[in-house]
């Protein structure tokens, strides 16, 4: 199972990755919504969306690795769950 979670993370990375860079192209010299037409708005947001779900992956990751190897009570743990919510 941690296997596969690690390369469902890996997959999520790489599509975030890609829907940073298309963050970037779309708000590119729009400093508010208003700036975005409404197909580049739904654009924008499912790159977001993209975001999100790496973040839940990452989440799901940390806590496979922790449940695996025991972490949960170790004081990194406790540092990088503070960061990663």
């Amino acid at each position: 199972m941690l296997t596969e979670r690690m390369y469902s993370t890996i997959q999520h990375i790489r599509q975030a990755e890609e829907s940073v860079q298309q963050m970037y192209k779309l708000s590119s010299n729009k400093p508010a919504r208003k700036n975005f037409t409404s197909e580049e708005w739904n654009l924008f947001v499912d790159s977001f969306q993209e975001l999100l779900q790496l973040e839940y992956s990452l989440r799901k990751l940390k806590y496979s690795i922790a449940d695996r190897y025991g972490l949960h009570n170790n004081r990194q743990f406790a540092v990088l769950d503070s960061h990663l919510g």
